[in-house]
Parts: C-alpha cells; structure tokens; sequence
C-alpha cells in the first residue's frame, strides 16, 4: 500500500508540474511507471475497489490528457513549449482516427470494457511520447538522464530476477504474480498447463523481473540491450560507457532468466543493422525496414520449407498468415479483435493490426515509419562519438529490429514496445522554439535560440 501511496503522489505532482510549463516529473514517473505498474498494481488487486485500481491503470491516459492540455495552455507563453511541426500534428490526427474506428467497428463485436483495454495497447505507447515531445520533455539532457533511469531500470529488474530464481521452489503459485495471470487467462478459455508453462518451464522459473509477462521482458530486454550495447561503444563519457557496460550485462542476464530467445534475435537483427550502418552506409530509414521485412519474408519460408526445425509455436504462425488473408475485412473487426485471449489471436504485430483495422493496419505502420525515419535523420545529422550520436544510434538500430520483431511476434503495448517509442521520440531532434508572448503584466519572457542542430535536420530531411 506504501507503494500506491508513492504511485499517487507522483501521478499527482507530475500533473500539477505539466500544467504549470514543466514537463520533466511527467517524463520521468512515465519511464518508471510503464516498468512498475504491475509490480505496484497486481499485488493489491482485491484489496482495493476495482474502480480505484482502474484509476490508477489509467495513468498514461491522464498523462496523454494533461500533457495536450498543458501544450494548449502554455504553448507562445513558455520558452520551453516548441511549436509543434506538420509531421507531428499528422501523427495525431493518424491515431485520433486509428483510435475511433478500432472502437467503433470494436462495440459491434464485443464489450466496451475489452474494446477500450485493446485501443489502449495499440494508441497509448504512441500517445505518451506525443504528448511529452509537445511539451519539450526531450530537450537539452533530458534524453540521456532519461537512458540512464532506464538502464538502471535494467538492472534493478535483473537483480530481482535472479533474487526470484535462486529462491524460487518450484512451485509457480509462489510468485507474485501467478494467480493474477492464472484466474485472467483460465477465465479466458486458456488451458491450466499453458498458463503453467508461462511461467514454469523444465522445472525453473521464467522469471519476468517486475513485468508479469517473461515473453515481456525478453523484449524488454532485447530492446534496451541495443542501446546499452551502443552506449557503451559511442558515449564520449566514461562513466556513461561503464554504467552502459553493467545494463549490457543485466539485459543479458535477464534474458536468460526469462528462458525467453526473442531478445537475441532483436539483438543479433540490431547488430547486423549496426553493422550496414557503419560499414555499408545503409542509414535511411526506409532501407532498414525492407531489410527487416526481407528477413521476416525469408524465416516464414524458412518455416515452411523445414518445419522440422522448429517447434509447433513456430509452424503455426505460418498459419496465421493464410487465415488472416482468409478474414480480412477492409475495416477491420475492431479493437478487442486480437488480444492474447482472444480466438483469433495472432503471433505478429502485422497481422494483429490487420486483424483490428484492416487497411487503416497502413495508417498505424505509417505512424511508426515516420517516427522511426526522423529519428534516423537526427542520427545522420549528429556528430559520431558524442552523446546524442550514442543515444540515437542506440534508438534507431533497436526500431530497425523492431520492424521484424513485428513479424513474429504480437510486441505491441508491452513496456519495452513503450520505452523503444520514448527512446526514438528522444531521439528525434528539438524542433525550433518561437520567441515568447508579451505576458499580461507587460513583461516578455526571454526569447529563444534555436535548436543548436535544427539546421542540419532540415538538411537532412
């Protein structure tokens, strides 16, 4: 309970700050909370009303709610508040329709309730980080303090892993989170033994630091792997590449625990972009997802071809292929069409979208280009061996993976899906701030110099 108190009073003062022009307690409580909402959460459900758990579930939604407001409120007025450029207020009007009819063509189908849960998963990791980017959360150091929060993060989590598996009894009901996920999933027509196997396997924990999901962490882990990795290979600090070092070592040893292999291929996708990047010169955007969506094309035939190689979770997302061609509808089912309990459930980001939205499964895959196409342009028009360059080519090289981790697996709505966002908006350079409006009381706040590298990104784009 001391938690939740905690959980309150920075939900509160986060709030209270962005209304009043400073978005930084927002950003930070945002970084730690998508890593310890369940851990705060889960342990005290049934031991609080179920519409006062459902409010404080619902953080990043007043964050969303606040953080657009404050934008409304203080931007001309602060020299903090950027104006916001035309690709930025394209990807909003994008989500707001994505977000209204996934609901829409949801209500005809399920409940408002799981039609709600669902449109959450998909709007809010990208929300989030929109509405903290509008009120310059990302501007001067914030990025890099940012990364660092989240590599300690990293390593808490590893920590706590290896404190469950060591003391772990073989008994899944002995972890934190295990009846929560069992009565959820069992309720949703989930097998014991399947829910059993997400959490136990050959006798030894999938430990999922303070997630509930070990496929969950996995990514997590892989994700934050990518820039801790080139943290430790580009920071021009020292300090920063040791600290970068030990969240290298911690992913790793999170991965292991969680008995999990998607990290390692987020990781070795990311290192051989790494590799392109640097040898062969291969920096667009759009050039990396093709390779991703090559290399998606080339396992599925893989797959195909060779299915005695691989396990039966494996064969059947070629499957999932065929049938999705089979159900398409151009407007989609609507959200609550594909969550992990629902029939129709499918291993993949791509076909999950698909699936909810139908064609608009572009408009939602175009978000994620443009986010992940300025992201790379500041990439290209930073300085190497600095520290942005070492954060934004941790960013894009983790979103080049992501593109064929979308192939395989659903990777949407998870913490580290969130943190790879923030990551790249953090990664996108400040847009140019406007000189402040003469106030009331006729006294001008001071004007603002532009952004110290807009120029190149404005050559760069």
């Amino acid at each position: 309970m001391i938690m939740l108190f905690v959980m309150l009073a920075a939900l509160a003062f986060s709030s209270i700050s962005a209304l009043l022009g400073r978005s930084k307690p927002m950003l930070y409580t945002s970084v730690m909370l998508l890593v310890l909402n369940d851990f705060i959460l889960v342990p005290v459900r049934g031991t609080i009303p179920s519409a006062l758990l459902l409010a404080f579930s619902s953080w990043p939604d007043l964050f969303v709610l606040v953080g657009f407001i404050a934008y409304a409120i203080w931007f001309g007025h602060s020299p903090r508040i950027p104006e916001m450029p035309t690709w930025f207020w394209r990807l909003v009007a994008i989500m707001v329709f994505i977000t209204l009819q996934g609901i829409v063509f949801g209500l005809m189908r399920g409940s408002l309730f799981g039609v709600i849960a669902n449109a959450r998963t998909y709007v809010l990791p990208l929300f989030l980080p929109l509405a903290l980017y509008a009120n310059g959360a990302f501007q001067g150091r914030e990025p890099i303090r940012m990364l660092m929060v989240i590599f300690t993060l990293a390593i808490a989590m590893a920590a706590y892993s290896a404190y469950l598996s060591i003391t772990f009894n073989g008994d899944p009901a002995s972890i934190w989170y295990f009846d929560f996920i069992f009565n959820t999933k069992v309720s949703g027509g989930l097998a014991d033994r399947f829910v059993t196997y997400q959490v136990v396997r050959g006798g030894h924990l999938r430990a999922a630091g303070f997630l509930i999901s070990a496929v969950d962490y996995s990514i997590f882990c892989g994700l934050i792997l990518v820039p801790a990795l080139c943290g430790a290979l580009f920071f021009r600090s020292l300090k920063y590449r040791i600290y970068s070092f030990v969240a290298v070592i911690a992913c790793v040893v999170g991965t292991e625990l969680s008995r999990t292999r998607v990290a390692y291929s987020i990781f070795a996708v990311s290192m051989g972009m790494l590799c392109l990047y640097r040898l062969l010169g291969i920096r667009k955007a759009a050039q990396q997802v093709l390779i991703s969506i090559t290399l998606v094309v080339m396992f599925l035939g893989l797959v195909a071809v060779a299915p005695s190689l691989f396990d039966a979770s494996v064969n059947g997302r070629i499957g999932q292929f065929l049938e999705t061609l089979v159900t398409f509808r151009p407007q989609g089912w609507g959200f609550g069409a594909t969550t992990n309990l629902a029939t129709n459930f499918k291993d993949s980001m791509y076909l999950s979208s698909i699936g909810a939205l139908g064609a608009s499964a572009l408009l939602f895959w175009y978000v994620l280009f443009t986010v992940h196409r300025k992201a790379a342009q500041s990439l290209m028009a930073s300085r190497p061996r600095t520290d942005d360059y070492a954060l934004r080519m941790g960013a894009v090289m983790a979103m080049a993976s992501a593109w064929f981790a979308f192939g395989v697996h659903y990777f949407i709505g998870g913490s580290g899906c969130a943190m790879l966002f923030l990551l790249l908006f953090a990664a996108i350079r400040d847009p140019e701030r406007r000189p402040a409006r003469t106030t009331k009381i006729g006294r001008s706040l001071p004007d603002t110099v532009k952004s110290a590298n807009s120029e190149p990104l404005r050559a760069a784009s």
